[in-house]
Order: structure tokens, then sequence, then C-alpha cells
């Protein structure tokens, strides 16, 4: 790990070379011949989708400013009927990162309730990480609502 400081007058900020790397499970279409038949499902809307698919946020030897390094990626709820979407956070020090979180080390849970409403679209939903010292900070909102779940990963434990 290599670790440099730039002081400034009323702050310290740290940069480190990440150890593994960060993301989180998501589904994407099935295709037939690319992905494993053990982690093909079909939807109840019959929409047929390849799930654990483990979507990086953070790479492995990036960079990161601790307290200033954030990543936001948004998704969409499997269905426009979901009432709770659970996001897995997963980590993984394998170089090139597997396709599958089956092959990484889930670290979090977190379970957002979405705002109940007689939905016609899909519910987005915002996930943002950001490195701190020795953690990881994972917030999930709902678009359009005020509700969110967040989780501080603690490395050290």
């Amino acid at each position: 790990m290599v670790i440099r400081s730039l002081q400034g007058l009323y702050h310290v900020a740290i940069q480190r070379h990440n150890v593994y790397v960060l993301g989180i499970s998501t589904a994407v279409p099935f295709i037939e011949g690319v992905h494993n038949r053990i982690h093909k499902h079909v939807g109840n809307d019959g929409t047929v989708k390849c799930e654990d698919i483990f979507k990086p946020f953070v790479k492995a030897g990036q960079v990161v400013t601790t307290k200033q390094s954030v990543w936001r990626q948004t998704f969409t709820a499997p269905s426009f009927q979901e009432q709770n979407v659970t996001i897995d956070v997963y980590k993984t020090a394998a170089h090139p990162p597997p396709m599958y979180t089956t092959d990484c080390d889930r670290v979090a849970e977190l379970h957002l309730v979405l705002a109940p409403t007689r939905r016609q679209q899909k519910p987005m939903i915002d996930v943002e990480m950001r490195l701190g010292d020795t953690s990881l900070t994972v917030t999930a909102k709902e678009q359009g609502t005020h509700r969110q779940v967040k989780s501080e990963i603690n490395f050290l434990r």
C-alpha cells in the first residue's frame, strides 16, 4: 500500500492505492452461451435475466483520496411492483475481477423499502460508495422520494 499525505492549512488528505475491487450485485439480460445457466432467472413479467453479476464501482490499484473518493451509479428496480430492494456489496482481490458475485466476498447487505405508490415505471435507485480511511460507506436512495438506507463497512474488524 502506498500512502501519500497532502497537507493544507486546515486538513490532511491521504491518498492510497485501493487493494480490493468493490462493487454490487446486479442483474442483466441473460445471453445464452455467455452467461452460466445457474444464474438464469425468469421474472414474473417473463424477462430472462442473469443474476449475481458483479458490477464494480472501485477498481483495485486505483488511487483513492480518503473522504473525497466517491462513486455513484443509478440502477432500476427489478420490476415496477417491487416494494423492497436489496443491495449486496462485495469485494474481491481477483484480477481481473470475476463476472459473478459468487466468486467474491459479501461485505454488506442493504434493504431499501420503496415508497408505496401505483407505479407505471420501475423505481430508480441511486447507489453511492464513499471510501474513508479504513471504511466504506454505501448509501442507496430511491429517486423522487426521501427514502434511503446507509451502511458503513469497517475493514479493520
